[in-house]
């Protein structure tokens, strides 16, 4: 993944429960380009790319 300009703006941070109860926070940033970027801090480099929002987290 190249060098991507991210808008701190619509950055946030969720929490997101499975059904097996493992709770992860999902934080999503929207790239300058548009797309969106979500990623886990628990888990090193876990990080995903797309066009929407829901999409991201998905």
């Amino acid at each position: 993944m190249g060098k991507v300009n991210l808008v701190s703006l619509s950055m946030n941070l969720q929490r997101v429960t499975s059904l097996n109860r493992l709770s992860l926070h999902v934080l999503v940033e929207q790239a300058s380009e548009g797309h969106f970027i979500a990623s886990v801090p628990e888990l090193p480099d876990c990080v995903a790319e797309a066009k929407t929002r829901s999409d991201a987290i998905a």
